[in-house]
C-alpha cells in the first residue's frame, strides 16, 4: 500500500472512531483495509452480512459504513 493511501486511510479510521466510540477498533480498520479490494455496493452487503453474523454494535457498524462513505467518496473503492 503508498504511503498516501495508507495515512489517508489512517485518517479516516481515526475520524470515525472519533465520531463513534464504541466502535471496536480492530474490526473497523480490518473492514475497511479488505474493503480496498472490492466495490462499494459488495462492502455494504458484506458490512450487513458480518454485523448479524458477529453481533456488532450500532457504533461499529456505523463507523463503518461512515468509513466505507468517505472512500468512496475519495474513489478509493473501485
Amino acid at each position: 500500500m503508498d504511503e498516501d493511501l495508507n495515512q489517508l486511510l489512517i485518517t479516516i479510521i481515526e475520524k470515525a472512531m472519533k465520531r463513534f466510540p464504541k466502535a471496536e477498533y480492530s474490526i473497523v480498520r480490518n473492514f475497511l483495509l479488505e474493503s480496498l479490494r472490492c466495490d462499494y455496493d459488495e462492502q455494504l452487503k458484506n458490512l450487513y452480512q458480518q454485523a448479524i453474523l458477529y453481533r456488532w454494535n450500532n457504533h461499529t457498524i456505523n463507523a463503518i459504513r461512515t468509513g466505507l462513505n468517505v472512500m468512496h467518496i475519495n474513489k478509493l473503492l473501485k
